[in-house]
C-alpha cells in the first residue's frame, strides 16, 4: 500500500517498453477502508472501551494502542460488521521486503535434493535480536545444479518464522530472530520439487528493516476476547497483517483493536501512518470516511492505467463499490524512504461496466436485453483497454502511440472536472439563459 511491489515494478517495465497497461482499480469503496496517522496511547489506556484484556497476552499490546478517535477523545476499538466473512489487509508505512546489507558469513554449506529426499535441513544457532540473511542458490560447479530453490526458517519452538520462494535464483530470506536458540533452515526445490545440487550461506544483515510489530485484536460487543492476528513482523520483515475473519454464531459485529507489540528504538525512523482495506462482507461501523483511499497494488504503478467503473445506464455515475484514491508512496523499490512521499492521482480513469455476457448468473434490471451482466472494475478495465487498442489501430498499429499518449488522450476525452470528490458543477441551459 505504501510501496511499489514486484507486480507494480513489472508494470513499469512493461510501460517503459511501450505497452499501455490497464488494470482494475478494485471493488472496495472508501467505506471499507481506513487510513490514518498513527495515534498511539499507552498499553494501560483502555478508556472508552469495554474490551476485557484479562485473557490477552500483554506481549501483544505492550507497545500501546492506536486511538481511532481524533482530538482529545479516546477510543481504541472500532466496531466492524461482518456478514458471512471478511478478509482484512492491514499495513503501515515501513519498507516491504527490503533487503538489508549482508555482511559477515556466519554459516555456509551445500547439499543435494533428490526425489527420495526433496528437502534438506541445517541447524543454526541464533541469538535474540539478531538479523540474518539466508541465501540459497544452485551449486555453480555442479553438473546437476538445482533449478529452483525455496527456504524455510523454523524457530526453536518449531514455529515457522518465514518462508521464501519468489521462483527465482538465488533466493534470499531476511529474518529478525525473536529468541535465542537453535533454528532450522530447510532448503527445498520450490513448488515443482526440483532436484539437484545447491549451496547456501547465512550472513549478518544490517540496515533497512521493519521496526514496528502491529497486531489486530478482536473482541465481542460484550468485551470478551475472541482472538488476534499477529505475525512477528520484525521476524518476517514485512509490515502487513492479513486474515480472514468470520462472525460469531449469534452476532455479526465485533470490536477490532490495533495494538503494537513493541516500542521501536528512537534512533530509527518508524511507521507514522497505517491503512487497511476489508474485502468481502465486512464493513466498519464507525470512524468511516467515504473518501478514504482504498485502491492499492499494481494498478497504482506509475506506468499503469488504474480503471474505476461507472454504470452503463443514466446518470452514468461511478459505481458505489469502485475503489477510490489517491495513493501515497513512501518508499522506492529498494525500500529506501523517499525524500517526500509520492502522491499519485489514482485511479487514472473510469470505464463502463455491466456489459452483457452469456455466462454470468443475473441480469441487471436496468438492462432490457435479458442477458447476464458483468459488473466491477475487472469489467471496466478491459473496456478501457479495448478503446486503447482501437486507438492504436487507427494510429498505425503497435508502437504507434506511447503509453503516456494513450492515457492522456483517454483522460482528455472525458468531460472536464477537477477530481474533487466533494464538489461537482455543471451548466443548465435553455434557449434564453444558462445557470
Amino acid at each position: 500500500m505504501f510501496q511499489d511491489g514486484i507486480l507494480a515494478q513489472a508494470v513499469d517495465e512493461v510501460a517503459a517498453a511501450g505497452v499501455a497497461y490497464f488494470s482494475s482499480a478494485g471493488n472496495q469503496p472508501g467505506s471499507q477502508a481506513y487510513d490514518s496517522a498513527i495515534r498511539l496511547v499507552p498499553a494501560s489506556a483502555t478508556a472508552g472501551s469495554n474490551c476485557d484484556f484479562s485473557n490477552v497476552d500483554p506481549a501483544l499490546y505492550k507497545g500501546g494502542f492506536h486511538n481511532f478517535a481524533s482530538g482529545a477523545a479516546q477510543d481504541i476499538a472500532q466496531t466492524i460488521h461482518i456478514d458471512g466473512s471478511g478478509i482484512i489487509s492491514f499495513q503501515w508505512n515501513e519498507p516491504y521486503d527490503a533487503l538489508p546489507t549482508l555482511g559477515k558469513v556466519l554459516q555456509r554449506g551445500s547439499g543435494r535434493l533428490t526425489t527420495a529426499k526433496p528437502t534438506k535441513t541445517f541447524p543454526f544457532a541464533g541469538t535474540a535480536g539478531q538479523q540474518i540473511g539466508i541465501t540459497a542458490d544452485a551449486a555453480p560447479a555442479s553438473s546437476n545444479p538445482l533449478a529452483d530453490v525455496s527456504i524455510t526458517l523454523t524457530g526453536p519452538n518449531g514455529d515457522e518464522i518465514r518462508f521464501q520462494d519468489s521462483t527465482t535464483l538465488p533466493e534470499t530470506l531476511i529474518a529478525f530472530l525473536p529468541v535465542t536458540g537453535t533454528y532450522q533452515i530447510q532448503i527445498g526445490g520450490g513448488p515443482g520439487g526440483a532436484t539437484g545440487d545447491f549451496i547456501y550461506d547465512v550472513r549478518e544483515a544490517s540496515g533497512t528493516q521493519v521496526e514496528s510489530d502491529f497486531n489486530l485484536l478482536f473482541f465481542g460487543m460484550d468485551g470478551k476476547f475472541l482472538g488476534y492476528v499477529g505475525d512477528n513482523n520484525r521476524a518476517t520483515n514485512r509490515p502487513i497483517e492479513i486474515a480472514q475473519v468470520s462472525p460469531l454464531p449469534h452476532t455479526s459485529e465485533v470490536q477490532m483493536v490495533i495494538a503494537r507489540a513493541n516500542t521501536p528504538a528512537k534512533r530509527t525512523p518508524v511507521a507514522d501512518r497505517l491503512r487497511y482495506v476489508w474485502f468481502g462482507g465486512a464493513q466498519p461501523q464507525e470512524f468511516v470516511d467515504y473518501t478514504t483511499p482504498s485502491t492499492f497494488g499494481h494498478s497504482c504503478a506509475v506506468g499503469a492505467n488504474g480503471v474505476a467503473a461507472y454504470a452503463f445506464y443514466p446518470p452514468f455515475l461511478p459505481q458505489t463499490f469502485t475503489s477510490s484514491g489517491p495513493v501515497t508512496i513512501y518508499f522506492d523499490k529498494s525500500g529506501s524512504r523517499l525524500p517526500e512521499p509520492d502522491l499519485r492521482l489514482k485511479p487514472d480513469m473510469a470505464a463502463m461496466d455491466g456489459a452483457d455476457t452469456t455466462f454470468f448468473g443475473a441480469d441487471a434490471p436496468q438492462d432490457p436485453k435479458g442477458r447476464p451482466n458483468f459488473f466491477g472494475t475487472s469489467a471496466a478495465a478491459p473496456h478501457a483497454g479495448g478503446i486503447a487498442a482501437l486507438m492504436l489501430q487507427a494510429a498505425g498499429g503497435r508502437g504507434s502511440l506511447a503509453p503516456t499518449a494513450v492515457r492522456q488522450t483517454l483522460q482528455s476525452s472525458a468531460f472536464s472536472h477537477d477530481l474533487d470528490p466533494n464538489h461537482a458543477g455543471g451548466v443548465a441551459q435553455n434557449s434564453r439563459s444558462s445557470v
